[in-house]
């Protein structure tokens, strides 16, 4: 009995030669590759700080290292453009004095982020790429000390994970009260152990979708970190594979069952001073300083030429780039390869993807519209704007986002003229949508322009003609080489009173 357990043992510890590498090198994995995330039940902990912290560490190594990450980002960011506001309460002064006033302070940055940098469309920028790498980041609204106007800071989502021991009801650097409404937010010194509270009145944690029973939002490129991995497993494999390759440029094919020794060196060959024997010498052959080699017979030189990737592994690498462009909810082609995509189909993909840039930007305009309030209570506050005539309608605007994307904007402009004529659609929805104003700012604008150039062309004595030849209600002009001066071709109203006599007669 003893011998037989002695022999089982054994026969476990005596190691199994492996031959099969192909499985072996698929069963292996990268640490890094798979992280199954499990969330809880339990609303007041959906994903433990552990969690979070880890998605985020994992989330920007791959936005830093992986192409292809990095380019998606980007594409989104791009997709989404940025806004801008239009004041559209009933005192017209009102909304002129603030836009102006708004964007004189948010278009510099040394007055609208406090390190400086960022200007108001920058920072669009910023939060956006913020919000797919971490999940989300947080905005204080603060004030400057010179002119107490107001100001913004940015805390990326690391920095909101403070601690405070007395504190219930805590969850991943947020205090929340019932119904899941966040009371303040603790941000974490890195250099110290100091906690910052800052109530939720005077922050704005911009983020998408975000979760009315989770504070917090989680990376949206969670889906893509096992994924991204895998492509940069395969990638880095191919590359070692075509550098073994193109190093031993040359290989002496053989049958199996030969056993000799192959590459030989050809021994050079002279012929002796009156004999007719070979002399031969001890060094190899050079022949224009390259190195001549025998072969035995049977054998032969081939090149070794790499084939990697294949047709197959190509093919399985562009699902994988797929599924990143799936996973935050585009099209591969959107991210990748719009070139690929015909006229009809190119339609579609911009109309499509116009409607997911729309119901992204929904969360922009909540974000845009706090901090375009917090700029305008304190410039009112200040004294630099004078209040709105109508209380409640002081804090009324409408963002403007970037112009309708189309393949054939002139097409589409004959169209909305043919139903604006028929009294079907309302023509600021076109100026608005294609050129951010209305139409009856355009045509104030316009307006203003032209008493302008009635002005300039009053003080040089010229027809305002000459100015805008083409303009609307203009008359073509031609010059007259004799006299020097512009005419008009024909002479529309009557010089005498006979002449118009004779125009009525007719």
């Amino acid at each position: 009995m003893k011998k037989r357990i002695k022999n089982k043992l054994a026969k476990k510890q005596t190691p199994e030669v492996e031959n099969n590498f192909g499985v072996e090198a698929g069963r292996w994995f990268s640490p890094d590759r798979n992280f199954p995330l499990w969330y809880s039940l339990d609303p007041k902990q959906e994903i433990s700080n552990w969690q979070i912290e880890l998605i985020w560490r994992r989330a920007r190594a791959l936005y830093a290292n992986s192409p292809e990450i990095r380019n998606a980002v980007k594409n989104m960011v791009l997709l989404m453009g940025y806004i801008l506001p239009l004041p559209n309460t009933r005192d017209k002064d009102f909304n002129e004095a603030a836009r102006r006033v708004f964007m004189r302070r948010a278009m510099n940055p040394r007055l609208f982020e406090t390190s400086g940098r960022l200007n108001f469309i920058q920072a669009q920028k910023y939060i956006e790429e913020r919000a797919i790498i971490d999940g989300d980041v947080l905005t204080v609204l603060s004030k400057t000390r010179a002119d107490n106007g107001g100001m913004v800071a940015f805390y990326s989502a690391p920095q909101v994970t403070g601690k405070q021991p007395s504190e219930e009801n805590l969850r991943t650097g947020c205090v929340v009260g019932r119904s899941g409404r966040v009371l303040k937010y603790l941000l974490k010194d890195f250099t110290s152990e100091e906690v910052q509270e800052i109530p939720a009145s005077r922050c704005v944690m911009y983020s998408h979708n975000p979760d009315p029973t989770d504070p917090r939002t989680v990376s949206e490129l969670l889906t893509g970190i096992c994924t991204a991995k895998d492509i940069d497993d395969v990638n880095r494999l191919h590359k070692q594979m075509v550098k073994l390759q193109a190093l031993f440029g040359l290989i002496e094919t053989k049958d199996l069952n030969d056993k000799r020794s192959g590459l030989n060196d050809l021994i050079q060959q002279r012929k002796g001073k009156g004999q007719n024997c070979c002399i031969q010498e001890e060094q190899p052959l050079y022949i224009d300083g390259v190195k001549a080699i025998s072969l035995e017979p049977g054998r032969k030189l081939e090149t070794l030429n790499s084939h990697n990737p294949s047709n197959e592994v190509r093919a399985f690498v562009k699902d994988l780039i797929k599924n990143l462009a799936y996973a935050v909810g585009l099209d591969y082609e959107i991210l990748y390869d719009i070139n690929s995509l015909g006229s009809g189909a190119i339609r579609f993909a911009l109309a499509k993807t116009q409607d997911w840039s729309k119901s992204r930007n929904f969360d922009r305009e909540n974000w845009a519209n706090i901090v375009y309030r917090h700029i305008i209570a304190t410039e009112i506050e200040a004294g630099r704007l004078q209040p709105c005539k109508y209380a409640e309608e002081t804090y009324d605007v409408t963002w403007v986002n970037r112009a309708n994307w189309s393949i054939d904007i002139r097409h589409n402009a004959q169209a909305f003229i043919a139903l604006y004529d028929k009294g079907l659609v309302d023509a600021s929805e076109w100026t608005l949508a294609t050129y951010g104003q209305t139409i009856e700012q355009i045509a104030e604008k316009r307006a203003d322009q032209i008493a302008h150039l009635r002005s300039i062309a009053e003080k040089y004595n010229i027809p305002v003609e000459a100015l805008v030849p083409n303009a609307i209600g203009g008359t073509p002009l031609t010059w007259d080489e004799e006299e020097g001066t512009h005419e008009c071709p024909e002479d529309t109203e009557p010089e005498t009173v006979e002449e118009e006599e004779e125009t009525e007669q007719e």
